[in-house]
């Protein structure tokens, strides 16, 4: 997990803006999750929930990206969560430990409760950055302009070699 703490900062550090690199966190996030789907399973590691929370823990109450998510540790509660996105806390609990073992979320106990800060796996955002630079979309096109262009970005930041999670 060491190799996530300081990842929102370096894209942040290389010129995304801070919601820029909120939108790629849940993005990466979720190519990750597609990238550990087995053949004929029904999710990956992370899950449709595990997306699904990842994506609004980057959030705030109102829905606005949360750049400092991932800065700050945050109380969390599974129940908070659920009530929020209408889902079990038995559901959400369960995702949120999926997260935290793939390094996506950092926990520290504090008393009784706990809390949560965001990380960006280096792995995720090289996949990321090979998903969206290997687009294979014709050129001329909003997919190729915009997103070939953001994955060969993001992918001179996390090359495949220092990829080790």
């Amino acid at each position: 997990m060491e190799d996530a703490v300081d990842n929102f900062l370096l894209l942040v550090g290389a010129g995304f803006s801070p919601d820029e690199a909120v939108a790629i966190a849940v993005d990466a996030a979720e190519v990750y999750d597609r990238n550990r789907k087995a053949r004929g399973a029904i999710s990956g590691a992370l899950g449709m929930l595990g997306c699904e929370i990842y994506s609004a823990l980057c959030r705030t109450p109102d829905w606005e990206r949360d750049p400092e998510a991932f800065a700050l540790y945050r109380p969390f509660t599974a129940e908070a969560l659920a009530g929020r996105l209408r889902r079990s806390s038995g559901a959400v609990g369960s995702a949120v430990r999926r997260l935290i073992e793939h390094g996506f979320i950092d926990k520290r106990r504090e008393g009784r409760s706990f809390s949560i800060r965001l990380l960006v796996p280096r792995l995720a955002l090289t996949e990321y950055g090979k998903s969206y630079a290997g687009t294979d979309a014709a050129p001329g096109t909003f997919a190729y302009e915009h997103y070939r262009p953001l994955g060969e970005r993001v992918l001179r930041l996390f090359p495949p070699a220092a990829a080790t999670r």
